[in-house]
């Protein structure tokens, strides 16, 4: 299927978000067409669609419809839209509208609690590849501001830093690599509290400003261990790191500390004065290692993951080649 940029009635939208409820059944997309007047302000239509492209498509041209509406009529607002995704009878449940409420009130209060501009977003939910469907992976565009591009964090590790992780990260294989990776996935996600996030996001920002701190990452796909692995790689330097703080802070298992994922998580490395001085402001952060030697040693109460960096690193290289082999496989 066609890109998102690639539909007719793509009106250099501004956002588009794609909502999916497991339990109720809810399939909906949201699409705000302007706000240059103000909120986007629309309805929902609940319909059934032959094909997924056409509730796309009838999503973006009624809220570009919106913003011309409010716009002859004098209204100080832009243009938005809504459908849900019914079945052939357009059976409407409770839950399916409360599922449906949920998504659009968790957007606004994401958006209100982290106080920074939304700009844009993504979502890979309608399309497929070769191998199969992609896995819904809504992204959100941001902007933000770096006031000093010297100052930016982007530096490899060096021989002796100290590792923290920063933030309230409490990490679960719901929705991970992982659990993808065996075939797994459950029907949702952990509830989390964004206020907290908010706070973690705010020191690593202060810190990176500073100059407290010379690396800093977000824990991202494949938990704190495949982080850690990927700061490695990118600095030729290995690492020793224990999870034990993990441990007994989130009361969670040993995979879920190394593998887990989830929001609110930070890995920063400097010196270790700084990194201490970065503590008892509220924020969870603990010392989990250091930069040493030429392996990746990442322990959690008698699991180990390790590995050489150079082992890592060619493993890493040699992914282009091996996913345009796969490809090849397919046309053939």
């Amino acid at each position: 299927m066609d890109s998102l940029w690639d539909f007719p009635d793509f009106d250099a939208h501004e956002r588009v978000l794609f909502v999916t409820d497991r339990e109720s059944g809810l399939r909906a997309i949201i699409a705000i067409h302007s706000t240059h007047l103000g909120p986007g302000a629309g309805g929902t239509r609940f319909w059934h669609y032959a094909r997924t492209g056409d509730a796309v498509a009838d999503a973006l041209r009624l809220s570009r419809g919106m913003s011309y509406k409010n716009a002859m009529a004098g209204l100080p607002m832009g243009g938005g839209k809504a459908v849900i995704l019914a079945d052939e009878a357009r059976t409407k449940t409770p839950e399916m509208l409360a599922a449906y409420g949920r998504a659009v009130d968790g957007l606004a209060e994401a958006c209100r609690a982290l106080g920074a501009p939304v700009v844009g977003g993504n979502v890979s939910l309608y399309n497929e590849t070769p191998q199969g469907p992609i896995y819904p992976t809504p992204v959100v565009g941001m902007v933000g501001e770096l006031p000093d591009p010297e100052r930016a964090a982007g530096e490899p590790w060096r021989e002796g830093d100290s590792i923290a992780l920063v933030g309230p990260f409490d990490p679960s294989l719901a929705g991970s690599e992982l659990e993808k990776l065996r075939g797994q996935l459950g029907k949702g996600l952990p509830a989390r509290e964004i206020g907290p996030v908010r706070a973690a996001i705010e020191l690593v920002r202060d810190a990176v400003r500073t100059g407290a701190v010379r690396t800093a990452t977000d824990v991202s796909d494949g938990g704190v261990a495949t982080t850690l692995a990927e700061l490695a790689i990118g600095s030729g330097l290995g690492c020793r790191a224990d999870l034990q703080p993990v441990l007994a802070r989130r009361e969670c298992s040993p995979e879920d500390a190394l593998f887990g994922e989830g929001p609110g998580g930070f890995i920063l490395a400097g010196e270790k004065t700084e990194l201490e001085k970065l503590a008892g402001r509220g924020i969870d952060l603990e010392l989990i290692g250091d930069v040493t030697g030429n392996e990746v040693v990442v322990e959690a109460a008698g699991s180990r993951v390790e590995i050489l960096v150079d082992e890592a690193a060619a493993a890493f290289d040699s992914l282009e080649e091996r996913i345009e082999s796969d490809q090849a496989g397919l046309t053939h």
